[in-house]
C-alpha cells in the first residue's frame, strides 16, 4: 500500500513540476514569465518527483 501512496505522490510532484515549468516558460497559456518563482521551483519539483518515483519503483521491485 505504501508503494501506491508514494507512487501517486511522485506522479503528482512530477505533474505539478512540469505544469509550473511549462507555465513559466510559456509552453501553456502563451506569454513566458521566467522571472517568477515557478520558473525556479517547477524544474526542481519535477526532478524530485522523478527521483522519488525511481526510488519507489526500485524499492517495490527489490523488496524482501
Amino acid at each position: 500500500m505504501k508503494y501506491v501512496v508514494f507512487s501517486v505522490l511522485a506522479l503528482l510532484m512530477l505533474a505539478a513540476g512540469v505544469l509550473w515549468t511549462g507555465e513559466a516558460y510559456g509552453w501553456f497559456g502563451g506569454e513566458a514569465a521566467t522571472d517568477g518563482p515557478k520558473a525556479v521551483l517547477g524544474p526542481a519539483l519535477a526532478g524530485l518527483g522523478l527521483a522519488m518515483g525511481i526510488v519507489v519503483a526500485q524499492n517495490a521491485v527489490h523488496r524482501d
